[in-house]
């Protein structure tokens, strides 16, 4: 490797440096999606600064989502981030196949759960009172092998049969297939996108650090008759997912 100096009378501070020659190497295609980092070691002696520095200027292209670190591995270039469509009422496997993406489904939970244990606003939205019962459906979507997609679904019971014996969940199955199949007819939806921090679970299953940034897309549907049929959680791995929205834009 080149020997970089840095300034040490800059205003700018010796990690900040650093990160800038390293993304700037990973920018320029000296590095590539899926190549490995030189170590901290040879970072420090590259820039002739102890390590403290340069781990701070990894940990910032960790954040950014640039690079990643694995336990016992290295330090890796991460590829281009996948965008995942957002539509209302879509699932979110379709999206993923239309993309000619390959992904593969982890079903986590899949049962019966008295809504006393469920939080207040999925009870709300699905109007249950604490008495009542839901069906809970819990995957992990990796894509192109790597954990990006956590999905938590409550549906109302009633009108669900046969739903904890379903095993097309396993397999990337469409939750809206199978109300269509039950005939359920989805006429309407909400959603709300905002940044939620990942809890212990939540950093295990999508392997990032504890408190790491999520995109949380909290979704209600309603049936014709605007009775509500499901709430979904769904927390996108920041690092490795992009959301798009499509408007149509009515003339005035």
């Amino acid at each position: 490797m080149q020997t970089v100096k840095l300034s040490r009378s800059s205003s700018k501070p010796l990690w900040e440096q650093v990160r800038e020659v390293i993304h700037g190497e990973i920018e320029s295609g000296v590095y590539v999606a899926g190549d490995r980092l030189p170590t901290e070691t040879e970072y420090a002696q590259r820039f002739g600064v102890s390590l403290n520095p340069v781990r701070a200027a990894l940990h910032e292209l960790v954040r950014a989502g640039m690079i990643e670190r694995i336990n016992g591995r290295g330090t890796f270039v991460l590829g281009q981030m996948v965008t995942n469509q957002i539509e209302l009422l879509s699932s979110t496997s379709q999206s993923l196949r239309r993309q000619g993406l390959s992904f593969r489904t982890r079903l986590l939970e899949l049962g019966a759960h008295d809504a006393e244990g469920v939080s207040e606003y999925v009870r709300a939205e699905l109007r249950v009172g604490r008495r009542g019962k839901l069906w809970r459906l819990d995957r992990l979507v990796e894509i192109e092998g790597k954990p990006s997609i956590l999905m938590s679904t409550w549906l109302r019971m009633p009108r669900i049969r046969g739903f904890d014996r379903e095993t097309r969940f396993a397999e990337g199955g469409s939750l809206y297939e199978y109300l269509s199949e039950q005939g359920i007819v989805l006429g309407s939806g909400r959603a709300r996108l905002e940044i939620d921090y990942a809890d212990d679970a939540q950093s295990e299953l999508l392997k990032v650090p504890f408190g790491w940034p999520l995109l949380l897309l909290s979704s209600v549907a309603l049936d014709e008759s605007g009775e509500p049929i499901e709430v979904s959680l769904i927390r996108y791995n920041s690092q490795t997912v992009a959301l798009t929205f499509d408007r149509q834009i009515s003339g005035a």
